[in-house]
């Protein structure tokens, strides 16, 4: 549930995608929303099990040091756009190690884009990234 919703924000990005989720323009607002999302989705009920294999593999990889990922990322890359875009490379880059079937599904038909302009008309009609299209060999 959370890796789907942040791998959808990362198709968004750069442009409206993250700010309009989160109010914010930095690695420490993508953390913060990160673990308020958390935080909510269990207290529903939910389990996040599968998706905290990410911060796991994050760990295991020398991404995520005893100090956290936001402060690891933001040491090498600052806190702006730069953090965001190397955030968003780790989890696609996770997300090819193995594949959640929600992420093989998703990219097996145009997504459209959750955001309208102006006119009313959808800012894209198909966000799925053709490199992972490719890479998953998805027609």
């Amino acid at each position: 549930m959370l890796l789907k919703h942040l791998y959808i924000m990362s198709l968004e990005y750069p442009g409206p995608g993250c700010a309009l989720w989160f109010g914010g323009e930095t690695l420490s607002d993508l953390k913060s929303y990160t673990h308020g999302f958390i935080n909510g989705v269990e207290r529903a009920g939910f389990s996040l099990e599968n998706d905290m294999l990410f911060f796991q593999w994050l760990k295991d990889n020398g991404h995520f040091p005893v100090h956290g990922w936001c402060k690891k990322i933001a040491e090498e890359f600052g806190d702006g756009e730069p953090s965001y875009l190397r955030f968003f490379e780790l989890l696609h880059e996770y997300l090819f190690v193995e594949p959640p079937d929600w992420f093989i599904e998703f990219n097996k038909a145009p997504q459209p884009s959750p955001f309208f302009n102006g006119l009313g008309n959808r800012r894209s009609d198909d966000i799925r990234n053709n490199e992972h299209i490719n890479m998953l060999s998805i027609t």
